[in-house]
């Protein structure tokens, strides 16, 4: 992001008393009526600050005349059409800049131009989860990586219990396990006691990694790692969240700059902050013990853990403006419903919203969210986490399991739905890769199989222990969609675990059929590839022969029998 010279500085206007007035801060007082003349009166405000490009001499209005001058009168027939539109996409260039500066003069107090943080409010972070899937094809990548990090080395039973490699190996063959401790990951000067932990320098954002491990049948095992944040990683997001966001401009080269008011730049910012943190745990994992999502686009899913010191979602619902700062942080993705669980009292679950604008950069994340205060209110004694109130990461430990079984119910929707992009993928390339038959593509085909075909039907069928009444009644997690507070027409409840079900059934069974017409139809190219390949060996092998006889036939004509060759012989004998 660069930023060019600015004519009026960037630290805003403060409107004069009267002005800037608009919807957002009529809403204040309870009032939904518009103000349009406050609206007008700001933005001629803006304009008596930031002329119109074309009427000084700043350094972007030099050439925005010389070009209106020649787009104007009879000037503009001596340019042909593709000229004339190369030269308006000229004139919008330029204009980018006046607009960019007229951003910076908004004022600073405006609700629907800026990112304001209500006054007290802040949020942190009590830790980050992530999950790896590792199908029949990538087991040996699964079992290379924990015979090669060695988070078993310092466990206390590792010699009667076996290393987690024998163990995942045991799990596959059928006798499997539930959730297994793989391991702890520590900073050296962590603040956590753990006396098994494996010492290693970590980002300093997290202090403390635990993983632990899960067979799902017979075919597939889920690995999960819960980043515990140091005190820099837990004030990292509320430290850009709160900050004061100026217009965004990023240079394109010679096409038309893009440019963000301080309300989407302080969204963008705040978003990318959030993302980064997910990105630092995904690499992390992907880095130590990368299964199916690390080759993926979107890399695995995260949860995180977001503690707000004012707001309650249990409590009470967002309005318009109120939910602004929400959506700054990707947590407003709940629309008549609050995803609750009576596991986790006091947090709602949040998804990333959908559909959202070029700022809304967030993806492939889950929040779960609550007030700090709340959470401590409804939290029991004694549970062996010290005295209340409890830290955002004594929370987050607190609440490991049931949101470390939800993400594995979201691992499985992100699973297929990454099977359907592959699949997609390949089937519009088939054409290409398969259209000529080698040995080459033969091979590819091959790894195909081995891989998509091979995993899909065998991890459709295990994924299902997921929602079996022991898995739910043991290691499940209840989550159900309620009404929001508030609500003016409140929804009936709904189980979000047997909708995610539902939805994943029916991904699994698309998949399956259009794998097996693929299948089925790439099969049948490769054996027709053979055919043909076969019959064009076997016309160069008569082409060949034919060939060697000739060389054969010439050899023996010419070859000399005493004073005479045979050759010699054959005209004599025509001549008689």
């Amino acid at each position: 992001m660069t930023d060019p010279e600015p004519d009026v500085p960037a630290s805003g206007v403060s409107p004069p008393p009267g002005e800037g007035l608009s919807a957002s801060q009529d809403s204040k007082s309870g009032s939904n009526q518009i103000d349009m003349d406050g609206i007008s009166a700001k933005v001629r405000r803006q304009f008596e600050l930031v002329p119109p490009i074309g009427t000084r001499w700043r350094w972007y209005d030099i050439p925005y005349r010389v070009l209106m001058w020649a787009m104007t009168g009879s000037r503009q027939r001596v340019f042909s059409w593709r000229m004339r539109r190369r030269l308006n996409k000229a004139l919008n260039f330029f204009s980018t800049f006046n607009h960019y500066e007229r951003l910076k003069v908004e004022p600073l107090d405006d609700p629907m131009h800026n990112l304001i943080v209500p006054d007290g409010e802040r949020v942190t972070q009590g830790g980050v989860w992530v999950v790896e899937l590792f199908p029949p094809s990538r087991f040996e990548a699964l079992r290379r990586s924990l015979e090669r990090n060695g988070w078993d080395e310092e466990k206390a039973f590792h010699r009667s219990d076996g290393s987690n490699a024998e163990d995942v190996t045991k799990a596959r063959r059928g006798r499997g396990f539930m959730w297994s401790r793989l391991g702890t990951v520590a900073n050296p000067n962590s603040r956590y006691f753990a006396f098994d932990a494996r010492r290693e320098v970590l980002p300093p954002e997290v202090s403390l990694v635990e993983l632990t491990a899960v067979q799902l049948g017979q075919s597939l095992t889920a690995v999960v790692a819960f980043f515990r944040l140091s005190e820099m990683g837990e004030q990292a997001l509320n430290k850009v969240w709160t900050s004061q966001h100026e217009p965004w401009f990023k240079w394109r080269g010679l096409r038309r700059p893009d440019t963000e008011g301080r309300f989407f730049s302080g969204i963008r910012a705040t978003q990318t902050e959030r993302m980064r943190i997910h990105d630092l745990a995904r690499r992390w994992l992907a880095d130590r013990c990368g299964g199916f999502f690390a080759s993926t686009p979107s890399g695995p899913p995260v949860i995180d853990l977001n503690l707000f010191d004012q707001f309650d979602p249990t409590a009470e619902s967002d309005n318009r403006h109120s939910n602004h700062p929400r959506r700054a942080l990707g947590l407003d993705g709940n629309f008549g419903h609050n995803y609750a669980s009576p596991e986790m009292p006091g947090l709602v679950i949040v998804p990333t919203r959908s559909g959202g604008g070029p700022s809304d950069v967030l993806e492939n994340c889950w929040g779960v969210i609550g007030s700090l205060v709340r959470v401590n209110e409804l939290a029991e004694d004694d549970q062996g986490y010290g005295k209340k109130p409890y830290s955002p990461s004594t929370i987050g430990g607190m609440f490991d399991d049931p949101i470390r079984s939800f993400l594995l119910h979201l691992a499985i929707l992100h699973y297929t739905a990454d099977l359907r992009s592959n699949l997609a993928e390949a089937r519009d390339a088939a054409m290409g890769k398969h259209r000529k038959f080698s040995a080459k593509r033969i091979d590819h085909l091959r790894s195909e199989l081995l891989t998509t075909s091979l995993d899909l039907p065998v991890v459709a069928r295990d994924s299902m222990t997921l929602w079996e009444d022991q898995w739910r009644r043991l290691d499940g997690v209840e989550v159900r969609g309620v009404p929001v507070p508030g609500h003016t027409h409140p929804h009936e409840d709904f189980d979000l675990i047997d909708g995610l079900k539902d939805a994943c059934n029916q991904a699994f069974e698309e998949l399956l059929a259009e794998d097996a017409a693929y299948r089925e139809v790439l099969s049948t190219v490769a054996s027709l590839g053979a055919s043909a390949d076969a019959s064009r060996f076997g016309r160069r092998a008569l082409i060949v022969a034919g060939a060697s006889l000739v060389v054969a036939l010439a050899t023996v004509l010419v070859a000399n029998t005493g004073d005479h060759t045979l050759w010699s012989d054959l005209i004599k004998w025509v001549k008689h």
